[in-house]
């Protein structure tokens, strides 16, 4: 379906007749096409499993594993051969667009080492949005007139981190990212409570357990 990850499981290289390979069609290069160098030979297929992803290359060939991780654009049917403009691979033009889930927005908010869990916070993670922000005392009378207080709360629960700077998948042994800004998925109404936070003071990404990332997602707190 549009919006899927591809994963391993919904790959499968498929013999196909030499005669019958479309040139558009991804293959593994170890058959010659009739009339081309040395190219293409077996198109990858999507297995079914659940919907499909694959990777847009200049050249269409390739290892399975270069179109893991990939977002379906268009509908594929299982036994189907995947076709470039299908998918949409991470770094391709219009990749996040494609990944968002649908009526959910993509938004960036700056973070430091500090505030992004020491860089332990990586793409695909859920996180909570901790505001800290002062507080002026000039209307309280005493000697803490004038005075600043600071107070924090959290204004967002349980959102999905899209990226880090433009990092949207960590590599498998990849323990941190270390980025200026992380990209979250909210809704619509709740891009606006962020937006508010974000000019009302400095904003921490908390990281939850993988145990606890099934409750509500979205604004905590009306700003």
């Amino acid at each position: 379906e549009p919006g899927r990850r591809l994963t391993d499981a919904d790959l499968a290289w498929k013999d196909w007749p030499v005669a019958e390979v479309n040139p558009i069609f991804i293959t593994d290069g170890s058959v010659p096409l009739p009339g081309d160098a040395p190219v293409e030979a077996a198109p990858a297929a999507a297995s079914g499993a659940t919907g499909a992803v694959a990777a847009v290359r200049a050249a269409l060939t390739g290892s399975k594993s270069d179109y893991v991780g990939s977002v379906v654009r268009e509908p594929m049917v299982a036994g189907e051969p995947i076709l470039p403009r299908k998918i949409v691979r991470a770094g391709d033009s219009g990749y996040l667009a494609a990944y968002l889930e649908p009526g959910m927005r993509a938004m960036a908010i700056r973070v430091t080492v500090e505030t992004a869990a020491g860089g332990f916070i990586l793409p695909d993670d859920r996180d909570d949005v901790l505001l800290t922000r002062e507080m002026r005392l000039s209307d309280v009378a005493g000697e803490d007139s004038g005075r600043s207080r600071f107070a924090s709360a959290t204004v967002m629960r349980n959102v999905k981190i899209l990226a880090i700077d433009q990092t949207t998948r960590a590599g498998d042994d990849q323990q941190t990212v270390v980025g200026a800004t992380a990209t979250l998925e909210v809704g619509p109404r709740d891009a606006e409570a962020l937006a508010l936070a974000k000019s009302e003071g400095e904003l921490s990404l908390v990281l939850r357990s993988y145990a606890d990332t099934g409750g509500p997602s979205g604004a905590v707190v009306a700003l």
